[in-house]
């Protein structure tokens, strides 16, 4: 709080899911394979840029 750019900051970077104060469920205890996860993914998106004409108009 040297700065005091944030007074509402816990002290909390991130959570441990091994410290005992967080309560974690593990749905599955195989990992997933890139097969698996590729069937939630739309592979057929497109790979053509999308250029916006108007990009770096304005101050």
């Amino acid at each position: 709080m040297k700065l005091q750019a944030d007074p509402r900051y816990g002290g909390l970077i991130c959570k441990n899911p091994n410290h005992a104060d967080w309560q974690v469920t593990q749905w599955r205890a195989a990992p997933y394979t890139l097969d698996e996860l590729a069937d939630y993914v739309d592979l057929r998106a497109s790979h053509a840029p999308l250029i916006d004409l108007n990009y770096g108009l304005g101050r």
